[in-house]
């Protein structure tokens, strides 16, 4: 976005709902059909990027709600 979450409660501009994580201190959206928690392992600077590697600590997919395809050639 062109907004950082540190000026302003994105959740709240968006009225998104939230629950917090079981494993780590991050909001998740409440309504996604699914998601990692991630904890940092590693970052590697590259020029004018840096990498970040994490480690996948929980996963959750919720089978029930309906997925989004696009395809497209």
């Amino acid at each position: 976005g062109r907004i950082s979450g540190r000026e302003i409660d994105k959740f709240a501009l968006t009225g998104l709902l939230k629950i917090e994580a079981a494993k780590i201190n991050v909001p998740i959206l409440k309504d996604s059909i699914g998601y990692l928690e991630c904890k940092l392992e590693d970052k590697i600077v590259t020029g004018d990027h840096t990498l970040f590697i994490g480690k996948v600590v929980r996963e959750k997919t919720d089978v029930q709600k309906t997925r989004l395809y696009h395809i497209s050639n």
